[in-house]
């Protein structure tokens, strides 16, 4: 490692570098899981159809797909302390604009550029963070710090909402956006690999021809969990409000409710951090699958009420948070390419790119138990897929042995 590369290591490490990629990763992707608000939102005060509504909120995730498509290139090329200010500062001008907006087609070409903007920071911040000496610490923080913000947001924005509309809802993003502009100038400027402009893609691992090929083709394999896994997620979070609503409470009722169902989420992201790999990372996985199922059977099958409703909510998003650092981890421990944590991102913004949309033609004003089978069945794609990474990871790991 050259000087210039080692300074670069340390730098990654610092605490003022680790809370400032926290707030850009935080402040970048808070769009989605605030989602649900949003949507309930827009379809309260906009005259937008079931789609356009569905439309909408895959218009941020399909940005964020976009986005991180885009940051394979320039990943390792860009000074990130620099781009992470402009991105901020779009971002925040995006909000503002849609805050605005009455209509269907300029609303959503400005979503689509807001998560463009929110999916760079996002591969801005996940990439530094990952390329700390102690990714799954730094894994835990992000989901944890992410989860605050979400339930706090969840107890403040419906009242925004209740006075202000769509307005109201997109005035609260861009309030909350504003910490990462003045975080951004903390941001390290480069990560621990080197970049490209001064030593290639591959120096570090010393990868060329066939083999940089090979090593792609299994840091693809060993992300791809986290698209079926997104896949399920949006299709099912973009209808939780709605769901609160049909139990038979509030908005605002709901709003508290999702609020504090983001303290299980918190929890979900400690008991990974505290289990770690003590018990593998499928196993965590599998108790993950069946929880879900359970849950998603309750609010698809046995919503009797509010109850019903908080309790599997809290289970719920529990199992979202928890299964993540181990998803993460997979694919960092089989990385050879410098780049599992934008190919990670990738994936996981395709899959909830495409969740809502897919979910929205199997969508009924108040009828939402297909798009939770949807979910189910992705979930269990999820962990088959799991399943085949932990395979292919022993076996690598066994070819790697017999050449030692």
């Amino acid at each position: 490692m050259n000087p210039d590369t080692q300074e670069q290591a340390i730098e990654v490490d610092r605490t003022v570098s680790i809370v400032a990629a926290l707030f850009v990763f935080v402040m970048g992707s808070i769009s989605f899981p605030l989602l649900p608000m949003v949507v309930g939102a827009v379809t309260d005060h906009l005259d937008f159809s079931t789609r356009e509504v569905g439309l909408i909120a895959s218009a941020d995730m399909f940005g964020m797909f976009l986005a991180a498509i885009a940051a394979i290139y320039w990943i390792r090329r860009a000074n990130w302390r620099r781009l992470a200010i402009g991105l901020a500062l779009c971002l925040c001008l995006c909000h503002v604009v849609s805050s605005q907006l009455q209509h269907f087609a300029p609303l959503l070409a400005v979503r689509l550029l807001a998560g463009f903007c929110g999916g760079s920071m996002m591969a801005l911040g996940g990439t530094a963070l990952t390329d700390g000496s102690r990714p799954e610490r730094n894994t835990a923080l992000f989901i944890g710090m992410q989860m605050a913000v979400a339930s706090a947001g969840f107890l403040v924005m419906p009242r925004f909402i209740e006075g202000y509309g769509v307005a109201g809802a997109y005035g609260f993003l861009a309030a909350l956006a504003m910490p990462a502009v003045i975080a951004a100038f903390w941001m390290p400027s480069a990560g621990k690999w080197p970049r490209e402009s001064e030593e290639g893609s591959v120096a570090k691992s010393g990868l060329t021809g066939s083999a940089l090929t090979r090593a792609v083709l299994v840091v693809l394999f060993a992300t791809l969990p986290a698209f079926w896994f997104h896949v399920a997620y949006a299709a099912s979070w973009a209808y939780i409000e709605r769901l609160g609503v049909a139990s038979g409470m509030s908005v605002e009722a709901v709003g508290q409710t999702l609020s504090l169902s983001f303290l299980a989420g918190i929890g979900g992201s400690v008991v990974a951090w505290l289990l770690s790999d003590r018990i593998g990372r499928l196993w965590p996985c599998v108790i993950t699958l069946a929880l879900q199922l359970a849950s998603l059977g309750v609010l698809a099958f046995y919503l009797t009420g509010p109850t019903a409703y908080v309790l599997a909510l809290m289970v719920y998003v529990f199992c979202i948070t928890f299964p993540f650092p181990y998803l993460l981890a997979f694919a960092i421990e089989m990385d050879r390419t410098g780049r599992a944590a934008v190919l990670f991102l990738l994936m996981v913004k395709a899959g909830i790119a495409i969740g809502p949309f897919f979910a929205s033609n199997f969508v009924s004003k108040t009828d939402f138990t297909l798009p939770l089978l949807i979910a189910a069945i992705f979930y269990s794609v999820c962990l088959v897929n799991m399943w085949g990474v932990g395979l292919l990871n022993r076996a690598i790991s066994r070819d790697a042995a017999a050449k030692a």
